[in-house]
């Protein structure tokens, strides 16, 4: 069961353990634990996300009207076809 009070250790990303190179390091930010008690976030973290957030958002939202124009594309490519098609029928 999940415990709510602890989230991932965001040093070692809830293994206990930190890899440098060849070596192997135990996390000392949390103990090993892979944990650490929850904290609510200070605003200039919130505003940070935020402002990582809207950068993704940004380039998903490019991503998705290239993918849109390139179905449109296709289309257009298909309704010629079954035009030509037709026609030589």
């Amino acid at each position: 069961m999940a415990n709510l009070d602890k989230e991932i250790c965001p040093v070692c990303n809830g293994n206990g353990y930190v890899l440098s190179g060849l070596s192997v390091y135990q996390c000392s930010y949390c103990d090993s634990q892979g944990e650490i008690p929850k904290r609510e976030a200070s605003v200039e973290e919130l505003q940070k996300m935020i402002e990582e957030f809207k950068i993704h958002r940004g380039i998903l939202q490019g991503k998705i009207k290239q993918q849109a124009s390139k179905i449109a594309e296709l289309e257009n490519v298909l309704s010629i076809q079954e035009y030509k098609r037709k026609a030589l029928s």
